[in-house]
């Protein structure tokens, strides 16, 4: 169906003489239909609603797979952490055995040879530090990335911190203590009774010696 309408004026002036206005209005109204004897419009419309529903899908689709990007960056983030977390700890104890190491060796009890293994220990410990944090942050920014933020100064949760088996909260009653916690809890116990006595004189005031 087709609307139209139009207007104009028109001025004239002969010889000299009068001017001489004219106006002329008009409207148009037509209307067609066409017969849709073999199924072509009804079929154009079932083929619109069906590339509307796919378009649909595939924002879906793109959806899902942007959850799952960030569930396995997130993931993969944590593992990291945890990893870097290990790998501290490891450079940790490696230091501290060097520096027995080191004092057995000034005293007589060990080798050059052994000192300088557990030197290639520390150094092996601390070069394994540095790739994992190259690794943590690209999948830091990645992460932000993914959930449109900038990645300066983005962060997800706070780091873990290591805890030791001896500082850990004792164990609730009715439960049975780790193996690492109960090792502790003797380590601990034997240093109390060995303050309260002397070695030498241990055999004789403590009856745990007796």
């Amino acid at each position: 169906m087709n609307l139209g309408a139009g207007s104009s004026r028109r001025e004239t002036r002969v010889d000299g003489g009068n001017w001489q206005k004219g106006d002329a209005s008009s409207a148009t109204l037509s209307a067609s239909y066409e017969v849709d004897l073999w199924g072509k419009n009804a079929s154009g419309l079932r083929s619109a609603e069906a590339a509307l529903r796919a378009s649909r899908f595939d924002g879906e689709t793109v959806r899902l797979t942007l959850v799952a990007g960030v569930a396995n960056g997130y993931f993969q983030l944590l593992s990291l952490r945890g990893r870097l977390t290990i790998a501290r700890e490891n450079l940790d104890i490696a230091e501290r055995v060097f520096k027995v190491v080191d004092s057995r060796v000034r005293n007589g009890a060990a080798s050059a040879l052994d000192l300088a293994r557990q030197k290639a220990a520390v150094l092996t410990q601390r070069a394994a530090i540095p790739p994992l944090e190259l690794q943590e942050r690209q999948t830091l920014f990645a992460l932000a990335i993914l959930l449109g933020r900038a990645p300066e100064g983005f962060e997800t949760a706070p780091r873990p911190s290591p805890v030791s088996p001896c500082r850990a909260s004792p164990p609730a009653a009715g439960t049975v203590a780790p193996a690492a916690t109960r090792s502790c809890q003797r380590r601990s116990t034997t240093r109390r009774r060995q303050r309260r006595c002397p070695p030498r004189r241990a055999p004789l005031c403590c009856p745990a010696f007796r």
